[in-house]
């Protein structure tokens, strides 16, 4: 795989597209302040006195597990005054009936109101996500929303592109009507939208296409996007972007005219030239993920790929690598600005990729990149399937995934929590309140007994390749046993009459006799193929569902973890802030049981009768 750098044919306006600029950052985060509230030593002393009495003092070190540090990192980091809350998931996205949510997007003039986008229908939020109703209902066997797009220069103006065509609400969703389709499925299927000036502009899976208000009919643009399938449309004050499997477009919008910034591909450029991206349909396919603008007047571009994420501040002539580090790249399907600068460091440069607030939203998981660095943001989520991510004014990431909306706010520290920021070693003493902790959840059932139920409910056990492939060893040693049967029957018959007369007398013959004749042959042969104990041609079969299986058991495992640490976390929680209003713990208290009656989904109830059978035993 070798990447392609194509630097940007100056346009007219000369001075857009001159040397590379750096632009100076007035749109940072501002890093966390952590403040000393309470040391751990006293509130685990605290915590101690009202649910166990007064500890004992230790002598000698003590042993704790894994859970017991995590514990300890917990309450260590809530006693540094770890600003907590703002890296902890809440769940949003009540009367949605889809779990799965494709898209969310939020309405420039006001935070509260926010559009989602599933694959039967779009809704709507006007109180910051919490409650949500139905506002389109996409008719047909193709109902799927695939982008939201709202005008800044006319807000009132909705726009919806689905896989039934282009939706358009001119009194922000209050009504709807259809203003593109097509009867060729490609053409009518939409992936994304944006308005600039007086005309939209669509990206649909076999080309771009754009109207304005003047025109009747949409207009394809060529000139070397053809029939190719666009993703992902951008724009700041100047140019649009465009995002196709393997290449990024800008387009000027007076003359309307694109031309290609970035090229991701296999093989020579003129090979990449005449590639087409019209096979590239499969979310897996697609080279290049993603494309986002951070800025209007002054933009920086970000193009994610699956070979990596890079920046460009001079409108795509020149790029810089962002470091990825463990990100998984050919998971990635959505790229967030969270700050446009030092993230507030003064020793940072505005211009060094380092320095950049980004979120990245992957079938894995959400990660925040700061300093250099990606780390997982997972608290408060059961899901690691991101499909979309947004953010408000006041720094409110909402991501849309396979089990709902979820939101997280950044607008305080939105760095995780790392070695640096802790002040000091857990000592004995705290080890001796989390052993305490920990005992609280001995009747339950470890992780590794809980990946056990999962894997076998599922019935995606290694031990079922390793069996298919012993027997299909084995089966060189069973005949083929082949049998034959053939059968010959004959059959003859008189019955012709006669007579004679002799002396006067009259005599009569017949009829003729009748003869059958039967003939029944059979044989049986026996065959082996002793080469099927070298290779078998079920070998190649047992290959592909091996790789198949591999992957749904690596899925639910991690699904499986995912909600058995967030229910364990909520259980701490729940242990800590013992004396928290009582509509705070009956909230986390039916998490927890959300979260568990979701992990017996997956166990087919083998959790729940684990936690039954320890209770009794204990």
């Amino acid at each position: 795989m070798r990447i392609r750098f194509i630097r940007l044919r100056r346009r007219p306006r000369t001075k857009v597209l001159g040397g590379r600029r750096r632009i100076k950052s007035n749109n940072s985060i501002a890093s966390a302040r952590f403040r000393q509230k309470l040391s751990a030593d006293e509130f685990l002393r605290s915590q101690r006195r009202k649910r166990f009495g007064e500890a004992e003092s230790i002598k000698g070190t003590t042993d704790f597990s894994p859970w017991g540090f995590i514990i300890a990192l917990l309450v260590i980091s809530t006693g540094l005054g770890f600003s907590n809350d703002s890296l902890v998931w809440d769940r949003k996205g009540q009367g949605i009936y889809e779990s799965d949510v494709q898209t969310v997007l939020i309405d420039p003039r006001d935070d509260h109101h926010l559009y989602a986008g599933t694959s039967k229908g779009l809704y709507e939020s006007r109180d910051g996500g919490k409650s949500y109703r139905m506002i389109l209902r996409v008719s047909g066997e193709e109902k799927g929303i695939n982008d939201i797009y709202i005008s800044h220069d006319h807000p009132g103006n909705v726009y919806a592109a689905t896989d039934a065509g282009l939706y358009e609400s001119p009194d922000a969703g209050k009504t709807w009507g259809r203003t593109y389709s097509s009867s060729d499925a490609g053409l009518r299927q939409c992936f994304s939208v944006i308005r600039s000036g007086e005309a939209v502009y669509l990206g649909t899976r076999k080309g771009l296409f754009y109207k304005t208000r003047q025109e009747t009919r949409w207009v394809q643009i060529r000139d070397g996007l053809d029939d190719k399938p666009v993703y992902r449309i951008v724009g700041d004050d100047e140019f649009l972007y465009f995002a196709t499997g393997q290449m990024v477009f800008a387009l000027d919008q007076q003359t309307r005219e694109p031309w290609r910034i970035f090229s991701l591909g296999i093989g020579s450029e003129s090979e990449a030239d005449e590639a087409s991206d019209e096979t590239l349909t499969n979310e897996r396919e697609r080279s290049v993920r993603f494309v986002e603008v951070s800025g209007l007047h002054e933009p920086r571009i970000f193009v994610a790929t699956t070979q990596g994420i890079y920046s460009s501040l001079d409108y795509g002539e020149d790029w810089e690598p962002v470091p990825t580090g463990n990100l998984a790249l050919g998971d990635l399907t959505s790229l967030l600005v969270l700050g446009n600068g030092t993230m507030g460091r003064e020793d940072c440069p505005p211009s060094s990729p380092e320095c950049l607030g980004l979120m990245a939203g992957t079938r894995k998981g959400a990660f925040i990149f700061d300093d250099g660095k990606w780390t997982s943001v997972y608290k408060g989520m059961e899901t690691n399937a991101i499909n979309d991510l947004t953010k408000d004014a006041r720094g409110t990431v909402y991501a849309a995934t396979d089990k709902g909306i979820f939101s997280l706010s950044v607008k305080e520290n939105p760095r995780p929590l790392n070695t640096a920021n802790v002040g000091r070693t857990a000592t004995t003493t705290d080890f001796q309140g989390v052993s305490e902790i920990q005992r609280e959840f001995d009747h339950e059932p470890g992780i590794h007994e809980v990946h056990r139920m999962a894997i076998e409910y599922a019935e995606v056990s290694h031990e079922k390749i390793k069996d298919w492939r012993r027997q299909a060893r084995q089966r060189a040693w069973l005949p083929s046993l082949d049998i034959g049967v053939d059968g010959d029957r004959d059959w003859s018959s008189s019955d012709s009459i006669w007579g004679s007369y002799t002396n006067g007398g009259q005599h009569y013959v017949g009829p003729d006799d009748k003869t059958r004749g039967e003939d029944i042959g059979w044989d049986a042969s026996l065959s082996w193929d002793l080469a099927d104990l070298v290779w078998s041609s079920d070998q190649t079969t047992i290959d592909s569902r091996s790789k198949l299986m591999v992957e749904l058991r690596e899925d639910i495992l991690n699904e499986v973890t995912r909600l058995y640490f967030e229910r364990r976390r909520n259980q701490i929680e729940l242990v800590l802030d013992e004396g928290a209003d009582w509509r705070i713990r009956m909230d986390k208290e039916m998490r927890v049981a959300e979260l568990t009656a979701l992990i017996d989904a997956l166990t087919g109830g083998g959790f729940s009768e684990g936690l039954a059978t320890r209770k009794l035993e204990k």
